[in-house]
């Protein structure tokens, strides 16, 4: 299969991207390298001509040049939207900016939201849920709101910020179906700090464990914060 566009991470079945200076995470770098893709997976890669056919066989100095280079996709774990649609506007917005990241290498996602009411937030996480199970891009939802500090509200609605309460994180998490995967916590607020990190980290460690995160905070650098070891896989 010949190509004379740019290529989209969208593909199933075989592929053989060849030809390329493969650059790793680790800043390794591999000359005249080839990788071979399964259903979007990494399994073989080397050097040179010794790659098996494939349904799909990309000449990566054909495609961009001879300085062609392969590296890993960008992961955004913090995003609010793109191409003038905002993620927490549903599906086919999430849909519009995530097509606007890929393109510009970011192959995996978790969707950030601002902040709503609890209503609107649960069923938001719940949408994204449902995305993850039919996109593997899509990595699961951030909660930048609602527990945040009144006083550095930024581009939140002051109105709805609101302190965290574990009926309230249930809710959210019940939604989100093991999908949520970091929230913004103000660790000032009532129940911010090891109560309700307790309710976001549940024991034992399971797949739905959340990264917290801290904000703007005018909480003291002394002030005791609870932190989490874990970190949820990411597929």
């Amino acid at each position: 299969m010949a190509h004379a566009m740019t290529l989209t991470t969208d593909f199933h079945g075989s592929r053989v991207i060849h030809s390329a200076r493969i650059v790793d995470g680790d800043g390794s770098v591999t000359e005249n390298g080839w990788v071979r893709f399964e259903e979007g997976i990494v399994v073989a890669r080397g050097t040179g001509s010794d790659w098996t056919d494939a349904a799909d066989v990309v000449d990566a100095a054909s495609v961009v040049g001879g300085d062609a280079v392969l590296t890993p996709g960008f992961i955004d774990i913090h995003g609010h939207g793109g191409a003038g649609a905002a993620y927490d506007d549903g599906a086919d917005a999430i849909r519009i900016g995530r097509e606007m990241h890929r393109s510009h290498g970011t192959t995996r996602a978790v969707i950030s939201l601002v902040t709503a009411t609890i209503d609107q937030l649960a069923a938001q996480v719940a949408t994204i849920a449902d995305l993850t199970e039919t996109d593997a891009e899509i990595l699961g939802s951030h909660l930048e709101g609602p527990f945040l500090d009144p006083g550095h509200h930024g581009a939140h609605e002051p109105s709805l910020l609101r302190t965290p309460d574990p009926d309230a994180i249930a809710r959210l998490l019940a939604a989100g179906r093991g999908t949520v995967r970091q929230v913004t916590l103000a660790p000032e607020l009532p129940g911010g700090s090891m109560r309700c990190a307790r309710s976001w980290h549940p024991a034992p460690p399971s797949p739905s464990d959340i990264r917290t995160r801290m904000p703007r905070s005018p909480a003291p650098r002394s002030k005791p914060v609870h932190r989490s070891s874990r970190t949820p896989s990411m597929r």
